[in-house]
């Protein structure tokens, strides 16, 4: 294997793209499937809607984490969620609860109260407290057939209103946050223990966040102080000032804990006990890599995954190397053409066709804003619908979008003069079902939909026809065709490859073949006769599989970006026959030629310019989201990469809060 010529590769970075920003709320661990579920909120005030989207992420090997599944609420604020089993139980401003699974797309709405479910805890797989707006205690449980039972209701004094709950791993003790106290609650005897928490001076004190670790309970209120109480005599161990203003989210990985908050650096508290009772916890350091309010985090491990405010997933450990997730891709391009989609547009843009004026970073040529590509069309979607998903056939002739409205079909004529965009079919939304993944051919476009269930939509005849259905798989989380349009590729959110081979002559239920695998795929990608697997985590892997055969060969990849800022390999794009593109975390990319040769000669080749975001210290060089490579340009007969980045319409609604240090900004 080969490293392509840094001399025959030009790069082009396009920077003019932007979308909603979202706001994370909530994290939820489940460390053994080895999955984040993440809430978060649109944050743009120019969306007239109130859009939630709850994103599921594989953490198998950390830091890469990136997304398998995107669940849309429109109109609906999810407020509290936890793992039960498999699923997630997620509890939204109008009363209700739904039950959502990375593995399944159907869902089921509940009413259970009359306000807000603002906080939940998890009893044991089946049960769970969830806490409303209303000052009330709701103990339900789901059996198999997910139905929830509500077993009984508690109903706490009208002039205590809940903030935050948590529920003891040892023993039957729920804590439950209230303004100015914090509540000790037997849920066998229905006892009540109050202790008081102190008000500042005319403001109240509100318990925002709660822990238990071991036989402690550690609070965060208001005040920017993490109580520590004795969680068998309510007694308070000790209280440690680690903020200027309110704590908001706490986690531990068993021996620290941290603490966040609008104040956005995150403490390290650690026990310095020398005995086994950790009884004396200190801050014993602070991360400071957020720019505003961090409202949620997890420990997995070594590493810290947070989020709040700002619109991105921050993946950090105690070294102070940080990634962010892997989102989802929105842009398409190929040698002329680049379209992006937002929450209820999508944008067509002519790309260059010479890069004469560019300016040169080393051996990477960046094209200025202001003579950068040129908008064709910004096609709305109707009645101002929420966009879930797009697709567009390899010669931009046809476009298909995922919508509230259905699945829309149009049909897109660019000449030199102007585009015309017409809407050509309408699948309507129940007979669409729950679209997972979107692929288009010239002459077809691929759904999943439902679990695991794949129908070809034809752009001249209009008929759907059903592929493949693999019966008790999982939700496919990706779906890609090859350039004949034989086979389809995908994964699913179980971290399984898959193909279908459109000519075979095959029952549905023996179309999907899954590829033999040990390790978790992340995605997957044709080149030329063969099958790309790109596994990610500390020591990247790509599998080459011939399609039909169980044999694979294996490229360890753990040298490519070594040294390079801690980079690690987030994805890969296809380029041509027997080559493939690497794409790292701080925006270096790696062209591999020649995969099935025996000799392997890894290097970095390829650099993003050192360019400056939000004038962060840390976040000195791009991150892109995805990169493809097309040959054909007119830049001196050379191919020519094109590297995309998604950024936000807006900041963040929050203003950042100012950080004092020993009395001064």
């Amino acid at each position: 294997m080969t490293v392509t010529d840094l001399k025959s590769v030009n790069v082009e970075e396009v920077d003019f793209l932007r979308r909603s920003g979202f706001s994370t709320s909530l994290l939820i661990l489940n460390q053994d499937l080895g999955k984040v579920c993440a809430i978060r909120k649109c944050d743009d005030k120019n969306v007239d809607k109130q859009i939630s989207f709850v994103e599921f992420y594989n953490i198998l090997n950390l830091p890469a984490m990136y997304l398998e599944v995107q669940i849309p609420f429109v109109d609906i604020i999810v407020e509290s969620g936890i793992w039960l089993g498999k699923k997630v139980l997620l509890g939204c401003n109008d009363g209700s609860v739904f039950l959502v699974s990375p593995f399944k797309t159907n869902m089921e709405r509940h009413p259970l109260a009359v306000s807000s479910i603002i906080s939940a805890a998890r009893l044991s797989d089946t049960q769970a407290v969830l806490a409303t707006g209303s000052g009330e205690l709701k103990f339900i449980e789901i059996p198999e057939d997910g139905k929830i039972d509500l077993k009984k209701t508690v109903a706490l004094n009208s002039d205590q209103r809940i903030t935050s709950i948590a529920m003891s791993p040892k023993r039957p003790l729920l804590a439950i946050g209230l303004i100015n106290s914090l509540m000790f609650f037997n849920i066998e005897t229905n006892k009540q223990n109050i202790v008081h928490v102190p008000a500042q001076g005319n403001k109240n004190t509100v318990v925002w966040s709660l822990l238990f670790l071991d036989e402690l309970l550690f609070s965060g209120d208001s005040r920017g102080k993490v109580t520590i109480y004795n969680a068998n005599s309510f007694a308070v161990i000790k209280i440690i000032q680690t903020h200027e203003t309110d704590v908001l989210s706490l986690c531990s990985d068993g021996e620290q804990v941290f603490a966040s908050g609008v104040d956005h650096r995150i403490q390290v508290l650690k026990s310095t006990a020398s005995v086994n009772v950790r009884s004396d916890w200190n801050t014993v350091g602070q991360r400071i890599i957020h720019k505003n309010d961090v409202n949620a985090m997890v420990a997995v491990g070594s590493w810290l995954i947070s989020a709040g405010a700002e619109h991105k997933i921050y993946i950090s450990n105690a070294r102070f190397y940080i990634y962010f997730a892997k989102g989802k891709k929105w842009v398409s391009t190929d040698t002329r053409s680049l379209m992006a989609a937002s929450l209820q547009s999508v944008e067509l843009w002519r790309l260059h066709t010479s890069i004469s004026d560019a300016s040169l970073f080393g051996s990477t040529y960046v094209v200025r804003k202001d003579n950068g590509p040129t908008r064709l069309l910004r096609l709305l979607s109707p009645k101002g619908a929420v966009i879930y998903d797009f697709s567009v056939s390899p010669d931009f002739k046809h476009l298909t979008l995922f919508t509230q409205e259905g699945l829309l079909l149009y049909s897109i004529n660019i000449t030199k003069d102007n585009v015309k965009v017409e809407r050509v079919f309408r699948v309507k939304p129940e007979l669409a079902g729950d679209v997972t993944a979107l692929t288009s051919t010239k002459t077809n476009v691929f759904v999943a939909r439902g679990n695991a269930e794949i129908v070809k939509l034809n752009f001249k005849s209009k008929k759907i026809e059903k592929i493949a259905f693999a019966d008790g798989a999982a939700t496919i989380s990706k779906l890609r065709s090859s350039e004949d349009g034989r086979y389809l590729v995908g994964t699913d959110t179980r971290c399984r490859g898959f193909y279908v081979d459109l000519k075979a002559k095959v029952d549905l239920d023996d179309a999907v073949v899954f590829i033999p695998c040990k390790d978790a795929i992340a995605d997957l990608r044709f080149t030329g006769t063969k099958l790309v697997a790109f596994t990610p985590g500390a020591e990247t892997k790509l599998r080459l599989f011939e399609i039909g055969s169980k044999k694979c060969k294996i490229l360890k990849l753990s040298s490519i970006f070594e040294g390079i800022n801690r980079e690690i390999c987030l994805g890969i794009s296809s380029y041509s026959n027997d080559s493939v593109i690497l794409h790292g975390s701080h925006g270096n990319v790696v062209i591999l030629d020649n995969l099935c040769e025996k000799s392997q000669n890894l290097q970095l080749i390829q650099r993003c310019p050192n360019t400056l975001e939000n004038e962060g210290d840390f976040e000195k060089l791009r991150f892109p989201v995805d990169a493809e490579l097309f040959e054909g340009s007119e830049i001196n007969g050379a191919n020519s990469l094109i590297v995309c980045q998604n950024n936000s319409t807006s900041l963040p609604t929050r203003a950042p809060f100012r950080i004092k240090r020993y009395g001064r900004v």
